[in-house]
């Protein structure tokens, strides 16, 4: 049997839901392919069993996104659940807006819901630092950022970032003083100079498979966790999937451009 070992992603994308709460103006999300969905037990079925083959073929990092996931969180606590299978994942992180997470439903927040069922990160999506700036930017009332970012604290490593991918203001609470370049882009080579120069540095890792890569971790004193990655474009290998994602038909695909990207099985 041919094998993709060596040749996959090290990260998979589990999309639970393509609706979204929020109306970002920049949202990648809104051009991109859109599956449908089909039924709660068939999705669940397939990410056991793409998941399952990702795993075994050496992936170790997965991220649940949608839509707003939090929309979801009964299919979000199942997923995980079936993460929870696999003792050794580096990373079990989900995509969010934030408009939810302090939801509670039994007396328990929705955060504290996904903690327990086997979250360990959580990639906040703040647009700005003051809440209304931040809301206009959403589309969408929600609770202020600093709010949401102390109650994940005591649970999650937080990162903060961007779901959509284009956002013209990313990483913005992080520091006062980010500087933004035509709009478009921050520079926050400033904001590592700074952290190295410190010496916050924690951990990196220069391969994945035996293929050059550059990942590293910065921890701040209060426990902020600050990651870099390197990006490489147009060095792929034609052999090489580019990217996995399990959309919410319960199909897996290795680009979002629609069903010509889809795979069958990672195994053929």
């Amino acid at each position: 049997m041919d094998t993709l070992e060596g040749r996959i992603p090290e990260q998979i994308d589990i999309m639970v839901n393509e609706e979204c709460n929020a109306r970002c103006g920049m949202c990648i999300q809104e051009i991109t392919y859109k599956s449908g969905s089909d039924s709660e037990n068939y999705f669940i079925d397939a990410v056991q069993n793409h998941f399952r083959d990702f795993y075994e073929l050496g992936g170790r990092k997965v991220i649940i996104t949608g839509g707003e996931p939090t929309l979801r969180p009964a299919i979000v606590e199942k997923v995980l659940q079936e993460l929870a299978k696999y003792e050794d994942l580096e990373l079990v992180a989900m995509y969010t807006n934030g408009s939810r997470l302090l939801k509670e439903r039994d007396g328990k927040s929705i955060a504290q819901r996904l903690l327990n069922a086997g979250l360990q990160f959580v990639n906040l999506s703040v647009h700005h630092y003051d809440v209304d700036k931040n809301n206009a930017v959403f589309g969408i009332e929600k609770d202020d950022p600093r709010d949401v970012s102390a109650h994940l604290r005591q649970m999650f490593e937080v990162q903060l970032g961007d779901t959509g991918g284009l956002s013209p203001k990313r990483l913005p609470v992080v520091k006062k003083g980010i500087e933004y370049i035509r709009e478009n882009f921050v520079d926050v080579r400033p904001i590592v100079d700074e952290l190295a120069e410190r010496d916050y540095l924690v951990d990196e890792n220069r391969e994945f498979q035996g293929r050059k890569k550059h990942e590293t971790r910065y921890q701040t004193p209060d426990g902020f966790n600050f990651f870099i990655s390197t990006l490489e474009i147009g060095t792929e290998n034609a052999k090489e999937l580019p990217y996995l994602v399990i959309m919410p038909n319960g199909g897996l695909y290795s680009t979002w451009m629609g069903e010509t990207s889809r795979i069958e099985s990672l195994r053929r």
